[in-house]
């Protein structure tokens, strides 16, 4: 309830016309829970907006310094930077975080995706086909998209029919539709 809060406050005070206010009260929310992945992705986005771009996530490396086995902190800030178009450095993150966290789907997932966006198809279809049936729509999507590039609609499609009933029904629909 108290990061709720902070959040709340923090959107007061941009209203208001003070993000820097914001930005202190979520700050420090993340002192207290270096875990918590909705503050760090708020920060980010509103230092992003409010022209602070070199450094925008630098929340999600002191969280990092501090929980360094916390993988998700890894996989937020790297999907982060990819949303922002900085491929390479998401790479990095990802890298760092399974040498600190180890492996994990969530990582292969976003390796694969990052693959996929740059053009890289047939490293990108590796890698979904080393997750075997990605059912995480994140991760599901993410091959749809790949087989669609790769002009193999019938593996995108078998993605779909099997996942169009499911609880990733509202992410695969687009797809499935094409």
């Amino acid at each position: 309830q108290v990061l709720g809060q902070a959040l709340s406050a923090a959107a007061a005070c941009v209203q208001e016309g003070d993000w820097q206010a914001g930005e202190a009260v979520i700050e420090a929310m993340l002192a207290r829970f270096p875990d918590w992945l909705r503050g760090h992705a708020v920060i980010a986005k509103m230092r992003w907006e409010y022209g602070q771009q070199p450094d925008f996530d630098r929340s999600y490396e002191i969280a990092t310094n501090a929980l360094p086995k916390n993988g998700a902190l890894y996989a937020a800030w790297s999907d982060g930077l990819v949303q922002t178009g900085q491929t390479e450095k998401a790479v990095e993150v990802l890298e760092r975080g399974q040498s600190h966290a180890g492996s994990n789907p969530q990582f292969d997932a976003l390796h694969a995706w990052i693959a996929s966006e740059r053009g890289d198809l047939s490293i990108a279809a590796d890698l979904y086909a080393a997750m075997r049936e990605p059912s995480d729509p994140f991760a599901a999507t993410g091959a749809i998209r790949n087989f669609l590039r790769l002009g193999e609609w019938l593996r995108a499609a078998d993605i779909c029919e099997r996942l169009i009933s499911g609880p990733a029904a509202n992410q695969i629909w687009p797809y499935a539709s094409i």
